[in-house]
């Protein structure tokens, strides 16, 4: 992840950010989301196929990818409301 970080985190409406702890956030052990599965809460769904996971918000396209490789931010701005000209909304 980004700088360090160890904590990806963010609110239903909101832009995800990373972050870094030096604590577990949870006390006990965590399931981690099954291969080819997707969970959903609200406008918030994730999925991942047991290497990548990555997270979406319907409401404002922004979300997540955390991956072996590189882990990013995606739709930092909201493509439906802020469009640079020469972009599609549509096409991430």
């Amino acid at each position: 992840a980004p700088r360090g970080a160890n904590v990806v985190g963010g609110f239903s409406g909101g832009v995800p950010g990373f972050s870094a702890s030096s604590l577990p956030i949870y006390s006990g052990p965590v399931n981690a989301l099954a291969p080819n599965t997707r969970l959903s809460f609200g406008t918030v769904s994730c999925g991942g196929d047991g290497a990548t996971t990555a997270c979406v918000d319907s409401r404002n396209q922004a979300g997540f990818v955390v991956s072996p490789g590189a882990s990013w931010i995606v739709n930092q701005v909201n493509p439906l409301v802020a469009r640079p000209e020469g972009t599609n909304p549509f096409f991430n």
